[in-house]
């Protein structure tokens, strides 16, 4: 079958414009799109660090009241987060908030293979628990669990058992006191 040869002068060019339109859409656009990408990398690059050298022209240096703020705030977190057990501490923060509430037949006991790692909420902490048990009124109790939430240190109430006898209740509570593990 042959093609007149008009149709031969028109096919040929077009065959020829769609093999360029094809290298040209297939090969060389994608090429260029990347290109144009790579250029817009280092401009964004330059004005971010313009934003960052603007930033740290116009950086005020804290004033002594700010110092001073921060530095108060480390210290309510080493006081509630201390570098090591510090039982002594515990055991008379415990007994004094035990008098002031009027609880009877306190006695505490650091629970054995309780000292643990935690890292989940932020800071990284070492925890152990200890066991209370003791007799009060409800009131007691209440003053007792608020004034342990009041405390210097981290507590955290674990489980409280409360047993109902007449006139006052027994309680079992377990508690987990916190510290820093960089020195403990």
């Amino acid at each position: 079958m042959t093609l007149p040869s008009g149709v031969r002068k028109v096919i040929l060019p077009l065959a020829i414009l769609f093999i360029f339109a094809a290298a040209w859409f297939g090969l060389y656009r994608p090429e260029l799109e990347k290109i144009s990408e790579y250029r817009k990398q280092p401009a964004a690059n330059r004005a971010r660090i313009e934003q960052l050298v603007r930033q740290m022209n116009y950086y005020d240096p804290p004033i002594a009241e700010e110092r001073e703020e921060w530095r108060r705030l480390e210290e309510q977190i080493h006081r509630r987060l201390p570098a090591a057990k510090q039982m002594s501490g515990l055991y008379a923060l415990l007994s004094r908030l035990a008098v002031g509430r009027e609880l009877q037949n306190f006695t505490r006991q650091e629970l054995a293979g309780t000292d643990t790692t935690y890292a989940t909420d932020g800071i990284p902490r070492r925890g152990f628990d200890i066991q209370l048990n003791f007799e009060c009124d409800y009131a007691g109790l209440k003053g007792y669990v608020d004034g342990l939430k009041l405390a210097d240190r981290l507590i955290e109430v674990v489980s409280l058992e409360v047993n109902r006898s007449l006139p006052l209740i027994n309680v079992q509570m377990v508690i987990r006191s916190y510290y820093s593990p960089a020195a403990g």
